[in-house]
């Protein structure tokens, strides 16, 4: 979970120094949104080593995801009319949170792995 994480967190960080620019960012974030997808399925094919917490998160990471896409699917076939910074707001913000809630998923999964690996406490 550690490799995970860290892969996931430098991920992130890169995206959001990217952001600097607009474009950049947007493209990195694309990456990023590819890198998480893997990375959640990797987690889902460890799933039963998984900590309950963490199975709880993952599913509803998953969720809100599809949800996403979907409404993203969705506005692009329908052809919604928005002003370009409801555009903007819509195409970053969203998939932003879902990568933020992802890294805490990935961080609080890494906790529970360590502490799973340190040896009983001497009485």
């Amino acid at each position: 979970m550690k490799l995970l994480h860290n892969i996931n967190k430098w991920s992130y960080a890169i995206t959001l120094l990217l952001y600097i620019t607009i474009y950049l960012g947007m493209i990195a974030q694309i990456v990023l949104g590819i890198i998480q997808v893997f990375l959640a399925i990797i987690m889902f094919s460890r799933f039963s080593k998984l900590d309950s917490k963490t199975r709880f998160r993952l599913k509803i990471y998953s969720v809100l995801t599809l949800l996403y896409l979907l409404a993203f699917v969705v506005w692009n076939i329908l052809d919604i009319p928005s002003s370009d910074s409801i555009s903007l707001v819509g195409i970053a913000v969203p998939p932003m949170a879902l990568a933020t809630f992802f890294v805490f998923i990935t961080h609080k999964a890494k906790l529970a792995h360590l502490q799973d690996d340190l040896p009983p406490p001497i009485s």
